[in-house]
């Protein structure tokens, strides 16, 4: 009976070490997930406004060049 106790219990401590494991990389996973919907809220307008910044200019200066060639 005691053999069946001992090896009963490493299980149960087996299985209680896996578990808190688990429960600390699903945890850890939506800590994660948190901060990159956050960031990527954050980020997106600034991104934004760098493209539309980057596309005038560029339109701006594909426009000064077709006015260039038309003379």
């Amino acid at each position: 009976m005691k053999k069946r106790r001992l090896v009963t219990g490493y299980w149960s401590l087996v299985t209680t070490r896996g578990q808190s494991t688990l429960e600390y990389i699903l945890v850890l996973a939506a800590i994660i997930a948190a901060i990159a919907i956050a960031a990527g809220t954050l980020i997106k307008p600034a991104v934004t406004k760098t493209m539309n910044d980057t596309k005038t200019v560029i339109e701006d200066a594909t426009g000064k060049l077709k006015d260039g060639l038309s003379l």
